[in-house]
């Protein structure tokens, strides 16, 4: 190609360009604002004659707390082993789900649990209640067994 063809093709391109983009693009002159009507939303309005006696103003005045000085020094001996707390193994399951749907019956019925694997077989899991002691445990195991449709379940020591 010699060098006026280049220059003419640059140029075709550079006008169609020009052409495309200015010429043919939407012009803001010539378009409509873009107008949005918001509706008016009615306040609403309380019934106070429903209340019996008139709402009082909430107390914002706070007492100071006195903390005992060695509280960190106290808080810094606290270790792992002070929290004993129990399991109550009530099952072990080959599915996880299974586990799961376990653990919901007795979480609705208001105790607390959580579903493991098994230490030497990830494939199983076992669903725990937790305590706080072994009293605990044996004051409620009656209700968790007749939850969980067992005879017995097995107590062991929490380990977090």
């Amino acid at each position: 190609m010699t060098y006026e063809r280049v220059t003419g093709i640059l140029f075709s391109v550079a006008l169609l360009l020009f052409v495309v983009l200015y010429v043919l693009s939407p012009q803001p002159k010539y378009s409509k604002p873009l107008v949005v009507e918001i509706p008016d939303i009615e306040k609403p309005v309380f019934n106070t004659s429903l209340i019996s006696e008139p709402v009082k103003d909430i107390d914002s005045s706070f007492e100071s707390l006195e903390m005992p000085k060695d509280m960190g020094e106290t808080a810094a001996k606290i270790s792992k082993e002070d929290f004993k707390m129990y399991l109550y193994r009530i099952g072990i399951f080959s599915s996880f789900d299974k586990a799961s749907e376990l653990l919901t019956k007795i979480n609705n019925s208001g105790y607390m649990g959580e579903v493991k694997s098994l230490p030497n077989d990830k494939n199983k899991h076992a669903v725990y209640v937790i305590f706080f002691t072994e009293e605990e445990i044996k004051n409620n195991k009656s209700k968790i067994n007749t939850i969980a449709g067992i005879e017995t379940g097995v107590i062991t020591p929490w380990m977090p």
